[in-house]
This record gives structure tokens, sequence and C-alpha cells, in this order.
């Protein structure tokens, strides 16, 4: 792995920063929230959109199994990734990738989801058959798309999940187990 390389790309990213890149601000409340209490952490992320996150946790993590939908994305992020050799990205749906990694038996305990706001509860179905028993999901944009993963928000709500909503970057929310 090459952090100089590394932290020049995310350097580059942050200086031509789109709305769809996650905070700055959030990306290193993740960052720091995983090296303090989470031991080989083995990340996976859905929505890599350019990389900038997937770098990020690349610095702190084992492994990092990012997910992109869009092939334009997929392939830049392929680029803007290339230092991080613990990094391994994925063009496709998340809904379908998903059960195909459960089939090869990985688990991880650490999981980002900022993608399509709309299938938040769904990622979050899926997801759970691919956690170990203790793990941390992140889960962005929930005070800026609030209306769009209502579904989400009321099942968190009604369910007996340890979570908290950070008031950090556009919302984030810390689920634990």
């Amino acid at each position: 792995m090459d952090l100089v390389q590394i932290e020049e790309n995310i350097r580059k990213l942050e200086e031509n920063r789109t709305d769809w890149m996650i905070s700055k601000e959030t990306i290193e409340f993740i960052v720091k929230y995983i090296t303090k209490h989470i031991q080989d952490p083995i990340v996976i992320e859905i929505g890599t959109h350019k990389g900038y996150s997937a770098l990020n946790l690349a610095k702190v993590s084992k492994a990092v199994l990012t997910l992109e939908i869009d092939p334009k994305f997929y392939e830049e992020a392929t680029i803007n990734l290339e230092p991080a050799t613990n990094v391994r990205i994925y063009n496709g749906d998340a809904l379908k990738l998903i059960p195909a990694i459960r089939q090869n038996g990985i688990l991880f305990n650490v999981a980002l989801i900022d993608a399509k706001k709309s299938e938040y509860m769904k990622y979050f179905q899926s997801l759970v058959h691919i956690l170990q028993e203790n793990f941390v999901i992140f889960v962005d944009n929930t005070i800026s798309h609030r209306e769009q993963m209502k579904d989400f928000l009321e099942f968190l709500e009604a369910s007996e999940l340890d979570w908290q909503e950070m008031g950090i970057g556009q919302g984030l929310i810390v689920i634990k187990n």
C-alpha cells in the first residue's frame, strides 16, 4: 500500500469535491471511530463514487470491498484506488452483488452505506447476512435525504438496535451490535 499516493489522491479529490462525496468531517469521524473501536476492520462500502471514502478507509482497515453501480464512477474510482492494495472494487448493483459475496463466506465488521437513498432499507437487510457478530454500520446523508429513506428510519425507530444519529456532515447514523 502506497500511503503517500493514497494521501495525494485524497487531496486531489478534496480539491475537486462534488456534492456526491461524503463530507470530510464525516469520513474523518468514521476513520477515527474505526481506529478507536474496531480491531482488524474489514469494511464493505455501498456507493464508491470516485473512491474518496474507500481511500480514507483503506488507511485504517485490513481490507475494504467497495461496490459502485455507475460504470463511469467505477472506472474513475478504479484509477483513484490503485495505490490502495487492500481495496477491491466491484461494478454492479449492490443488491445483486451482496448475495454473491455472502456465498463466498466473507464477513465484515464495518459497513458504510452511501448510495441510492431510497434503497437504504434493502441495503441494510442485505448487509446483515454478511456482518460479523460485533459490527458497526455507518449510514450517510440521514439528515439531508431523510424523506427518501423514511422506511429505513422508521425501521430503526421501531428496532432494538443500538444506533445514534450524529449531527455531522449531511447526517450520519451509527448502528452498533
